[in-house]
C-alpha cells in the first residue's frame, strides 16, 4: 500500500502558510479525522506487544486523498517490557517477522528519540513505556489542531530541559488561537 500524500508533517506545514497552494486539510474537521486512525494504529501496535518511541508527524504517511494515516519507521520501536498481550501471543507476532526485523526490534542499540516528543520519563530514567507513546500522540494531536509544530520556538533539548525542570513554558501556548 503505497501513501503517496506525504508525511502529516509535510501537509500541516503546507497548511501554516498563508496561502497554502491547495489546503485539503485547511478545515479542522478534515485533520481531525486523521486523529482515531493514527491513535487506532497505535493502540495496535501496542496490543501486538510493540512500543514504537518516535510518534510525529513524519512518522505518519497520507495516502494521496489525504484521509488514510498510517504509522511509520520503526527504527526506535522495541517489545514492550510490559505487554498487554501473553508472552507467548507476542511470540506469535514475532516469528511473522522477517530476521531483519526481528533483529532491529530486539537489539540493544535503537535509533535515537526526538526529543521534542519524548515523554519526561524516558528522559530522566529511560522508562520506555506505552504511556511514553501516548505523550507524543498528544503533541502530535496537538499539532492537528494548530497545524504547526508543537514548541516551534525551541530546540528539542530545550523543551525536555523544562519539561525536567518544570519550567514555566512546559506547556505550549495557545496565544489567539485556542483550540477548535
Amino acid at each position: 500500500d503505497l501513501h503517496r500524500g506525504g508525511t502529516l508533517s509535510e501537509v500541516l506545514a503546507l497548511q501554516s502558510q498563508r496561502n497554502p497552494p491547495a489546503a485539503p486539510l485547511a478545515a479542522f474537521a478534515h485533520r481531525w479525522r486523521l486523529a482515531p486512525q493514527i491513535a487506532a494504529g497505535l493502540a495496535h501496535i501496542h496490543a501486538c506487544g510493540f512500543l514504537h518511541l518516535d510518534i510525529k508527524g513524519s512518522n505518519v504517511l497520507l495516502d494521496a486523498t489525504l484521509h488514510h494515516a498510517v504509522i511509520s519507521d520503526f527504527g526506535c520501536a522495541t517489545i514492550d517490557p510490559e505487554p498487554s498481550v501473553p508472552l507467548s501471543d507476542l511470540a506469535l507476532h514475532l516469528d511473522t517477522l522477517d530476521e531483519g526485523v526481528r533483529r532491529e526490534l530486539v537489539r540493544a542499540e535503537r535509533g535515537v528519540h526526538t526529543l521534542r516528543y519524548v515523554a519526561p520519563e524516558v528522559c530522566i530514567s529511560n522508562h520506555e513505556s506505552r504511556g511514553a507513546d501516548v505523550y507524543a500522540l498528544g503533541h502530535l494531536l496537538w499539532e492537528l489542531i494548530y497545524c504547526e509544530m508543537i514548541f516551534a520556538t525551541q530546540t528539542g533539548l530545550e523543551v525536555i530541559v523544562q519539561r525536567i525542570s518544570g519550567g514555566a513554558e512546559a506547556m505550549p501556548s495557545w496565544g489567539a488561537h485556542p483550540p477548535p
